[in-house]
């Protein structure tokens, strides 16, 4: 076959494959090596690698999108948990502080009753004082 100037034949030399040109013009030949040829079994063990390499890849990023996903309750769950702790001993101190004034008012109310009941004068007499006091203050306003 005649392709221009050059005739290219393939032979077949055990493994090796060579690519004989012939110039026409000059008589000369030139031995080339030519690429090897890729069979059809090697190219398809390669694209069933390759296809098995991506079902692989999917599988690890759907692995990883599970994993995030869970760290990322995980922290969620860390932190309602933190907050409900905080809550809860927030709610004791203020149970604890509300009892203690409780007492507190209790005993003070108590403490009043008998220092009423002692020296009832004197007590109506303090209260009639603080009222002109506050009602000459309230005036000024």
């Amino acid at each position: 076959m005649l392709h221009g100037a050059d005739d290219h034949r393939l032979e077949k030399r055990g493994a090796k494959r060579r690519c004989y040109m012939a110039d026409e013009a000059s008589g000369m030949s030139q031995d080339i090596e030519a690429p090897k040829e890729v069979k059809a079994p090697e190219m398809n063990q390669d694209v069933d690698a390759l296809k098995e390499d991506v079902r692989r890849l999917r599988e690890d990023l759907a692995s990883l999108t599970e994993s995030l996903k869970k760290v990322a309750h995980g922290g969620a769950e860390i932190g309602r948990a933190r907050a409900q702790d905080e809550l809860e001993r927030l709610y004791e101190q203020f149970q604890e502080t509300y009892d203690s004034v409780r007492r507190e008012g209790g005993r003070a109310r108590t403490g009043l009753e008998k220092e009423i009941g002692e020296r009832p004068f004197i007590t109506l007499l303090g209260a009639f004082l603080v009222g002109i006091v506050l009602g000459k203050f309230m005036s000024a306003r």
